[in-house]
This record gives structure tokens, sequence and C-alpha cells, in this order.
């Protein structure tokens, strides 16, 4: 049974559109990790500098939006002398770019909340540590040292009184 050429031109054609579109899906994913990915280290890098975040995260997103742009519009351009099944995989192709292009938005704006979160959180954990260690010193504490505090609770009819007061004696430990 012979092929006639116009089932092979169609048939070769498809192949090419097919391989197209599997490297734009390809090209646009890999962008999208790599878009990430650079969002990420350098949010980490900068210590996440207010301004410093912003421009890195509008970058990134800048840089994902005129990939795809380009290579939607090399597609379109493709379809527009392409038969009606092109046109199909060019819709499929279109739906599967701006499902990538958003998931990246939504990751790497996740990312920069994530990232600033745990800043905020570790600079609040290392001021609180360093306000501890600051009082303990300025009370004269040591690791080789035991200081004593009497407290004592004066309770009356209209109030009460807590007094603090620091023993004299020091206490090496054995």
């Amino acid at each position: 049974m012979k092929d006639d050429p116009a089932q092979r031109k169609q048939r070769a054609m498809l192949v090419v559109v097919v391989v197209v579109v599997v490297v734009v899906v390809v090209v646009v994913v890999v962008v999208a990790v790599v878009a990430v990915v650079v969002a990420v280290v350098v949010v980490v890098v900068v210590v996440l500098v207010s301004v410093a975040v912003v421009v890195v995260v509008t970058a990134v997103l800048v840089v994902v939006v005129m990939v795809v742009v380009v290579v939607l519009a090399v597609l379109k351009i493709a379809v527009i002398c392409g038969p009606v099944w092109l046109k199909a995989i060019f819709v499929v192709v279109v739906v599967v770019v701006v499902v990538v292009v958003v998931v990246v938005v939504v990751v790497v704006v996740v990312v920069v909340v994530v990232v600033v979160v745990v800043v905020v959180v570790v600079k609040v954990v290392v001021k609180v540590a360093a306000a501890t260690i600051n009082t303990y010193w300025h009370l004269g504490g040591s690791s080789k040292v035991n200081n004593s505090f009497h407290i004592k609770i004066i309770s009356n009819s209209s109030s009460s009184n807590i007094q603090y007061r620091k023993l004299n004696t020091k206490h090496k430990s054995i």
C-alpha cells in the first residue's frame, strides 16, 4: 500500500509540530525552574534588603514573560499558515505556557514571603537571645558562679508587692 505525497507531507508536518511543541514546553519549564532557583539564591544572598527583593523578583518575572512572549510569537507565525490541527496544538501550548507562568509567579511570591518570614523570625530570635545573654552577663552571671536571688513577697489587704534582692553570697559550683 502506497502513501500519497500529501499524506507524507502532512505526517512530516505533524512530526515537526510535535517536536516544536515539546521543545517549547521543555524550554518554558526549564526557564521557569531556573527563574525560581535564581530568585531564591539571590534573595538569600542579598539577605532580604527590601528594594533588592523587589528588583530581583521583578527581573525574574520580566525574563520569564519575555521568553514566553517570544516563544508564543514564533509559534503564532507558524500557526497562521498551518492547518486547523496546528491551531489546536497552538491552543494547547498556550494553555501549558500560561499555566507554567502562573505557577512560576506563585512559587516566586511564596518563596519570597517564606524567606522574609524566616529572616524576620531569625532576627527576632537573635535579638531575644542577645538580650537574654546581655541580661545574664549584666547580672554577673558566669558558668563558674552561682548567683542566688531571694524573692520576698509582701502581701497586705490593699495590694501585693514583690521585692527582689540579690544576695551577696557567691558559691563556686563543684
